[in-house]
């Protein structure tokens, strides 16, 4: 069905893993903020069959206008703290999936999720700065760039200066 072996159909759903777990169980769960061992202790799955599930969704989810983060940011003494208000199911998904291209090992689902959207914000302001981002169009860095500046409004704050804050932290406080 897909590159991906561990995912399959079985009797009109798609499954993961060896007994196959519906995926959306374990998507619903990935979306309630679950941790890993919680969801690999209630199914018959291991971490790599729900990132794999993660995976699937996330390639198969199209973007749409309900394709939304919202950010509150506050800027204290050159520290930059993002804090994501509410998130889409679909833009939790990506930035999950985005997060294991930078720590392919890592199998926490928050930390993938942190990971994920700080080196897309990251991305995104670089790639305007180039200007080789399209805002317009629906795609992962576009929505997340439009997001920190729609939180960063009322800031006389320039897309260089937010840039070089973020590197110079090298983290962000993302709750």
């Amino acid at each position: 069905m897909d590159n991906n072996l561990n995912i399959t159909t079985r009797n009109g759903n798609i499954v993961v893993g060896s007994l196959f777990v519906p995926i959306r169980d374990i998507i619903s769960d990935v979306l309630d903020r679950r941790r890993m061992d919680w969801i690999t202790n209630r199914y018959p799955v291991t971490e790599a069959d729900v990132l794999d599930a993660v995976d699937y969704l996330a390639d198969h989810y199209d973007f749409d206008g309900s394709n939304l983060i919202n950010l509150r940011i506050e800027i204290r003494e050159g520290f930059l703290e993002i804090q994501p208000t509410s998130v889409s199911d679909s833009i939790f998904l990506k930035l999950i999936q985005f997060g294991r291209i930078f720590t392919p090992k890592d199998t926490n689902i928050e930390s993938l999720f942190n990971k994920g959207f700080l080196n897309c914000v990251i991305e995104s302001i670089e790639a305007k700065l180039e200007g080789s981002l399209d805002t317009q169009i629906d795609n992962l860095h576009g929505i997340i760039y439009n997001s920190v500046k729609k939180a960063l409004s009322d800031s006389d704050l320039t897309d260089q200066a937010i840039l070089d804050l973020l590197k110079e932290e090298n983290e962000v406080t993302v709750q």
